[in-house]
């Protein structure tokens, strides 16, 4: 599996807990996915290279329960945070793709297939932990820049990997390559693994 690159955007809320700590939660709109890629090299007259690839991206809206740790009454405030969230698919998306380059009688064939439909078996509901950390420097009395650095672990698979999985038949590469490689054409596994993501966070924090 490889990674992507997703977005989070949202809203946080704080709760006073203590003079050092709050309870945060609030309410995200997230990406999440990977990657998957394989070549077939076909050494044989026409000779050539396939390469397959397939693209998983889930959308959420997430839910987390955390507590941050910060040293009161600081103007420029570290803090961490830690806890649990909750995530709801709102949508799905799985983009096969084919690149070819075939070496022939009538010389270099190049080309490329894309095909893009819903994850099958793709689940409603995902949940996970979260850790972090990060800066707070509060400009004015009412007005605070954050940045932080964020890990996030899901604990549910986000694919029912019984469903259908992808079809690269789909894609229609070369004659050679489907005349040859029927066995490595074949629908792929339906794979997946629990969610595994690094996060970059800023935004500006309003003190009621």
């Amino acid at each position: 599996f490889g990674s992507n690159v997703g977005f989070n955007v949202g809203l946080k809320v704080l709760r006073y807990l203590a003079p050092f700590a709050d309870l945060e939660t609030g309410l995200y709109f997230t990406t999440k996915g990977d990657t998957r890629e394989k070549s077939i090299v076909r050494s044989e007259p026409p000779t050539g290279t396939l390469t397959l690839g397939v693209t998983d991206t889930f959308k959420y809206v997430q839910v987390p329960a955390l507590i941050r740790l910060a040293i009161p009454k600081a103007k420029i405030k570290p803090y961490i945070n830690g806890g649990f969230y909750i995530a709801f698919l709102t949508g799905s998306e799985r983009e096969e793709s084919a690149e070819w380059m075939v070496e022939g009688p009538m010389g270099e064939e190049a080309g490329s297939s894309t095909v893009a439909y819903d994850v099958p078996g793709a689940q409603s509901f995902d949940a996970g932990m979260h850790v972090g950390g990060g800066v707070e420097w509060r400009f004015t009395d009412t007005a605070s820049f954050i940045a932080e650095v964020a890990y996030e672990r899901g604990f549910v698979d986000p694919i029912d990997e019984t469903k259908a999985g992808t079809t690269n038949q789909k894609l229609q590469p070369p004659d050679s390559f489907n005349a040859s490689n029927k066995d490595l054409l074949v629908s792929e596994p339906n794979k997946a693994q629990a969610h595994s993501v690094f996060q970059v966070n800023v935004g500006i924090a309003m003190h009621f």
